[in-house]
Formats: C-alpha cells, structure tokens, sequence
C-alpha cells in the first residue's frame, strides 16, 4: 500500500465538502486498491472482496450524504474506510460457515516479487485475529 499523502487527502476532503460526486471519485479512485487488497486478504476470495470493497464505497457515500461540511472537512479518510470495510468482513465471516480458504494471486508492484504462495500458507495458519492484525 502506498503511504497516505496529507495533500490529496486535504483535496479530496476539500472536494467532497465543495462538490460530492467529484470528491467521492477522488476517494475511490485513491483508497479503493488498498480496500480492495486489504479485504482480499482478510476474505481470501476475489469475488468477496470486491462486494467488501463495493459496499466499503457505497456505506461511504450515503453516510457522507448524511455529514455537514464541517464534519466532512475533519475525517481523517483512511481509518473511517479501512473501520467500514473491516466490519463488512467481519460481518461476512460471522455469516459464513467455515471453508478451507483457496489459494489466491495477489499482484504486486514492488521491485522483487512477492511470494504469494508463501504469504497465503502463512496467513492461512492464523487465527481470524492474528491475520487481521497482520493485515491492517
């Protein structure tokens, strides 16, 4: 995940106070790969992580729909995400009966490639908690 830059957290906030629509592409253009790529992890399936991502971004908007300017101007953006998507993820493994997780291919961009396969058996072992806490 790429640290969080203040300035484009600053205009993003800027932009949902001024224009909604406009400052809510700009949030999802931002966080939503590493919503995505933290659900993935935590749910270890493309297709719930991409609903926990979906529904991450639409939360987001109808309670946005529901803040004054001030409060919107104040919100740090990051952890008010990362909070909605990681109670929907809980939400889906306190529905869900327990199955073996499958492999998945997580792509990277750093330099070295990242061992997927490796990292997958290793937070396959945890325990919902501890691979939450490696997660996030």
């Amino acid at each position: 995940m790429k640290p969080r830059n203040a300035s484009d957290e600053t205009e993003i906030l800027g932009k949902l106070v001024s224009d909604r629509d406009l400052g809510f592409t700009m949030l999802v253009r931002k966080y939503q790969p590493a919503v995505y790529s933290g659900a993935l992890r935590l749910t270890h399936r493309h297709s719930d992580a991409e609903e926990v991502a979906q529904d991450t971004f639409l939360r987001a908007y109808r309670a946005l729909v529901g803040y004054d300017r001030e409060r919107i101007s104040k919100m740090k953006l990051q952890p008010w995400l990362w909070t909605i998507a990681l109670n929907l993820c809980r939400d889906r493994a306190s529905s869900r009966t327990t199955v073996p997780a499958p492999e998945i291919d997580l792509a990277t961009t750093d330099e070295q490639p990242l061992d997927t396969e490796a990292w997958n058996r290793r937070l396959s072992a945890l325990s919902d908690d501890q691979r939450l806490a490696v997660v996030l």
